[in-house]
């Protein structure tokens, strides 16, 4: 996952906030062929690419649900 950083591990509606943007109060736009294949062997989640936020300055993240309800958040390194 070379470019990404992992930011947030929690649960959905838990407050999480990236540039001041609470994540699960804004509309994700997906990013059309984007994700970040998983790096490890153990893993079988590939993390999909996101925008948040305003047309002209958004916010790109990656998620995915790692078990019901639990998500894991990445934001470029």
């Amino acid at each position: 996952m070379t470019g990404w950083k992992d930011v947030h591990i929690g649960f959905e509606d838990d407050g999480f906030k990236i540039n001041g943007l609470e994540v699960w109060k804004q509309v994700w736009r997906p990013v059309a062929g984007e994700r970040i294949e998983p790096t490890h062997r153990n893993e079988v989640h590939p993390f999909w690419v996101y925008e948040i936020g305003a047309l002209n300055s958004p916010v790109r993240f990656s998620s995915t649900e790692l078990s019901p309800g639990a998500y894991g958040f990445h934001v470029p390194a």
